[in-house]
């Protein structure tokens, strides 16, 4: 997972890298060329552009739906959603009143976003499908009974799929407030994913303690991944392949543990601390984001709706191609 960052976003996997650079050398006519031009070509106004040189090829589209989501004048991001308990009197900003929650899944519905699964994203991001414009995800962590109990309902209402990220040492019998093995195999039968957490929820997991040696610090690592990952599988059914960070939290030797451990995949958040005291930015995933390095936004308690839309953004606008080489590309005018 080395590698120079692309544009002002996460550090891309090498083969998103790669891909997606040959996309886009092969559009500003640097690759597969008809023929060499006897002078410089002209740079064509954008509008120009969207209206005529790219409409065969969709990629000037006002719909993002094709593998990539890249236009001429930018590409698709999707913004994934933070949530954690819902309270009806909220003790801490992450605790989101059950009809806040309701109003903001009513805007999703009634402003044309579509709600989709985890695991279409990280098809998106691996170049094996596109995603609908507005695409955006839901995503719950912890493990709070009042997902059950509040957030539920709700998404079977307006039939959005969602993701929880539990950590197994929160769920026990005598815990009322967590959830149950039974209320998760029953969302996860209704189109809500249950993803993993790590174990414990410690700060600063990938860390090495102060007066750890490097036996038990790889060791804790181990524990932290492999049995949550295992637990979960086993008592639902399906396989594991997401980790949510704790405090989305990570470095190099933890997000190698990860991958070690069987995960596909990876999310930090908004305002963790990362690697050498990076802090993670409020910002959409686009289709060159690293799998183990996925972000998400936090929806806290008392937002208004204003601030809650200002959140969801999907595209992002940034010149990829100027239309220079349409003639080169026997690309006419529709």
């Amino acid at each position: 997972m080395s590698g120079q960052q692309f544009f002002s976003f996460q550090k891309p996997s090498v083969r998103n890298l790669l891909l997606l650079c040959l996309f886009l050398l092969v559009l500003s006519g640097c690759a597969s060329l008809k023929g060499k031009p006897d002078a410089r070509p002209a740079i064509k106004p954008v509008e120009e552009v969207l209206a005529t040189s790219l409409a065969k090829t969709r990629l000037s589209s006002p719909f993002t739906d094709d593998i990539g989501g890249v236009r001429a004048d930018g590409y698709q991001i999707v913004t994934i959603l933070t949530y954690h308990a819902l309270r009806d009197k909220p003790s801490s900003l992450m605790h989101v009143r059950p009809g806040e929650f309701e109003k903001q899944m009513a805007y999703l519905k009634e402003n044309g976003y579509s709600v989709i699964p985890l695991k279409q994203f990280y098809e998106f991001i691996q170049l094996e499908r596109g995603l609908p414009e507005k695409s955006v995800i839901i995503t719950f962590d912890d493990g709070w009974r009042s997902v059950y109990t509040k957030a539920y309902p709700v998404l079977k209402k307006y039939d959005f799929p969602a993701t929880i990220f539990i950590y197994t040492d929160f769920l026990n019998a005598a815990n009322w407030r967590a959830l149950t093995w039974e209320m998760m195999n029953e969302m996860s039968s209704g189109g809500v994913d249950i993803q993993v957490h790590s174990k414990t929820h410690e700060m600063k997991i990938p860390w090495k303690k102060k007066g750890e040696t490097e036996e038990s610090y790889r060791r804790r690592l181990t524990d932290e991944l492999q049995m949550p990952k295992e637990l979960t599988e086993k008592k639902i059914g399906k396989p594991v392949h997401y980790i949510a960070y704790p405090y989305g939290q990570y470095n190099d030797t933890f997000l190698e543990y990860v991958e070690q451990s069987g995960y596909d995949g990876g999310l930090t958040v908004f305002g963790a601390t990362v690697r050498n005291g990076v802090v993670v930015r409020q910002r959409g995933n686009p289709v060159f984001t690293d799998p183990y390095e996925v972000n998400r936004v936090q929806i806290l308690s008392g937002s208004t709706i204003r601030k809650f839309a200002g959140k969801l953004k999907y595209f992002h606008r940034e010149a990829i191609y100027d239309g220079r080489y349409d003639d080169l590309f026997d690309i006419e005018s529709p």
